[in-house]
């Protein structure tokens, strides 16, 4: 029953299941777990947020494998933080770890070495050692980094952001130059830190990069900008549930991430092969959240459906076999979890040039194989 939909042309932490949403950079010193109030799709999520939030507040980020497919390393061994390019106006993501304040780890080159595409991941495996405060540092740039290193990048002044053009224009033409070409000079994405014992061992993370590192597109491009630095971006950090579901039923586990920031509230519908087998994931998620809480047993669906504000019709609607193309191409493995992220703009906008709506399939813990 999966019917292609050709989406409109679009210019361009918490843990225990919800995420946090954060400005140019931040610190999760301090951070305390909630405690998780149950789950079940569209059920509420626990994680650094006021007691009657489940999603962060808004604003403005070892050798890694790229890619999205494949799971991760169980519960007792080396942890993965997935690192996400969901910025729509541009460039590649490069990631740079440091010592909080401190001496790079892992060497001082950025990685990946080419970037990390728009609507893919980079994984990076949580070996360091657990007394250390880390942080992580993330640049976006078109043509690649070659010959930066991550202590030049540190050094990046804060410029003033291009302006974008405003959705509906005369701007908006046919011949908009193709996602990516801009930024050609290295712009900051945002930092996070990771203060000793903030990431678990054995479990599977999603770090999201999202919005617009310029500045002056509309709001259903990047998202409002903040009310404090004013910028249109945000890292949403995300713990994927490490509980395994529907073991030797031959089911998937899934939740779903909304890591637009042009995306106030939206839903999930995993599409059956009838209208009828159709099922909805989760319900009425806002920006930065992750439901359900639990991850929810699935068989692999033939698309997902996104669904804006409560619309019943789809405002967006993706192949599952293309999610697992843009993954890599590797096969998802029964009995394991993972994460669907929503990254772009507001699907019904129709500003050509920058990066079009995606679903990313990232990874979490594997089942016994």
């Amino acid at each position: 029953m999966f019917e292609r939909r050709v989406p409109h042309q679009v210019l361009g932490a918490s843990l225990v299941g919800a995420a946090l949403a954060l400005a140019c950079s931040t610190d999760t010193s301090g951070l305390a777990r909630q405690p998780s109030p149950g789950g079940g799709p569209g059920g509420a999520s626990g994680g650094f947020a006021p007691p009657d939030e489940t999603a962060g507040a808004g604003g403005g980020g070892g050798a890694g494998t790229g890619g999205s497919g494949g799971g991760s390393a169980g519960r007792g061994g080396a942890g993965a933080l997935h690192v996400v390019h969901g910025l729509v106006d541009g460039g590649d993501l490069f990631v740079c770890l440091r010592e909080a304040g401190g001496a790079a780890l892992g060497g001082d080159a950025p990685q990946p070495e080419a970037g990390v595409e728009y609507g893919r991941s980079y994984t990076i495996p949580v070996d360091w050692e657990p007394a250390l405060d880390v942080e992580a540092l993330l640049y976006v740039v078109a043509g690649g980094l070659a010959g930066r290193s991550c202590s030049e990048l540190g050094e990046l002044s804060q410029v003033p952001a291009p302006t974008l053009p405003d959705a509906g224009t005369a701007d908006a033409a046919p011949s908009a130059p193709a996602f990516p070409l801009e930024p050609l000079e290295p712009r900051a994405a945002g930092a996070v830190r990771f203060p000793p014992g903030l990431l678990r061992a054995g479990t599977s993370y999603a770090l999201v990069a999202a919005g617009c590192t310029g500045a002056g597109a509309s709001e259903d491009v990047c998202g409002p900008p903040d009310l404090i630095f004013g910028s249109s971006q945000a890292l949403a950090l995300a713990e994927i549930d490490d509980q395994i579901v529907g073991a030797g039923g031959g089911s998937l586990g899934l939740q779903f991430l909304n890591a637009s920031r042009a995306v106030a509230r939206a839903s999930v519908v995993l599409q059956g092969q009838v209208e009828q087998d159709s099922r909805r994931l989760a319900e009425d998620v806002r920006f930065g959240a992750i439901r359900p809480r639990d991850a929810a047993p699935a068989e692999e669906p033939l698309g997902v459906e996104l669904h804006i504000e409560g619309a019943s019709a789809s405002d967006y609607t993706e192949a599952w076999a293309d999610m697992i193309e843009a993954a890599g191409g590797a096969p998802v493995t029964p009995g394991s979890n993972y994460l669907l992220v929503y990254v772009g703009a507001e699907p019904r906008s129709s500003l050509g040039g920058l990066a079009p709506p995606r679903f990313v399939l990232v990874p979490g813990r594997a089942g016994a194989q």
